[in-house]
């Protein structure tokens, strides 16, 4: 398993994990940071790993006890590296842990594979953060996981990319492929923010995927926290769902609503089976579309947007 991320400042796409083995190069995954109340923020994160459901059997490995800083402006990167490496040599089960804080890091490579059985679990309850110093990314890569069998990327928190150029306005050549997604809230996911800047979205291939009960499974959603009817002004293109299947909570499995001034353009759904296992049983399963101009191969279930 590889996940890259490089996050630009104007458009972004989001692949929701909760249980996955798959190989991503997305380009984009903003988020936001975690904020704290009372306490002190290592209070909050010794806290999280005490209280953390687990195996009893699994051998839990705390980045804090590696160096790790949660305040969001001491390096961390060793401390990430340093937990990794020794969970990965580990024979029995094991969890990395970044608990609650916002822990600020450049470039991870995070190699396997690793002594212990899968599934190997990353939980991330925190934020973690790029700094944004390109120079700390010489490869262009910044969070690499490579050759994980049964890697469990969980835990709600965030990857705050802070967008690695000025004025980026460029997401492309993304990957994802050999995924399986469990019960998550969305499936393959390109949103941009309405009356956003001007960016483009391109290159974009989601392949050999497999939903499980998913929410959402494929969406394009040019009109994210629309207050006035705005849409994006981020131009997507050249964008791929193939072989994609499985089962759907929703009744809309194929949802692409596309910019009404940047309609997408070249978007292609090939074998694409999902079917419907939510509560109003018998329900269809349909799509729904929007400004999008889109070719169609193999099979489609649900039928194409007409």
């Amino acid at each position: 398993m590889a996940i890259t991320w490089r996050a630009p400042a104007s458009a972004f796409l989001l692949l929701s994990l909760v249980l996955a083995t798959c190989e991503a190069r997305p380009r984009g995954a903003p988020g936001t940071v975690v904020g704290q109340a009372t306490r002190t923020v290592a209070d909050i994160a010794r806290h999280d790993a005490r209280n953390s459901k687990r195996d009893p059997n699994e051998k839990i490995f705390n980045v804090l006890d590696f160096g790790a800083t949660p305040d969001g402006k001491k390096m961390s990167t060793m401390a990430f590296q340093k937990a990794f490496s020794a969970a990965c040599q580990w024979k029995g089960k094991t969890r990395v842990l970044v608990p609650r804080g916002v822990f600020l890091v450049g470039a991870l490579i995070l190699q396997g594979p690793c002594q212990g059985p899968p599934p190997f679990i990353v939980q991330v309850s925190g934020t973690v953060k790029a700094v944004t110093d390109i120079s700390e990314y010489a490869d262009g890569v910044w969070v690499l996981f490579d050759g994980i069998n049964g890697l469990v990327l969980t835990g709600g928190g965030t990857f705050d990319g802070q967008g690695k150029y000025p004025d980026e306005h460029l997401t492309s050549k993304v990957i994802v492929k050999n995924c399986t997604l469990l019960n998550t809230d969305n499936g393959v996911r390109i949103k941009t923010k309405a009356g956003s800047v001007r960016g483009q979205a391109s290159g974009i291939i989601f392949q050999d995927i497999i939903m499980k009960d998913v929410r959402n499974p494929i969406i394009i959603d040019q009109n994210y926290e629309s207050s006035k009817g705005k849409s994006s002004l981020v131009k997507i293109s050249d964008v791929h769902f193939i072989n994609i299947r499985g089962t759907t909570s929703s009744n809309v499995g194929v949802n692409l609503l596309c910019s009404n001034q940047n309609p997408c353009q070249n978007v292609q759904l090939a074998n694409i089976d999902l079917h419907y296992t939510g509560p109003q049983r018998g329900l269809p399963l349909s799509s729904s579309c929007a400004n999008a101009r889109i070719n169609y191969a193999g099979v489609q279930n649900p039928p194409p947007c007409r």
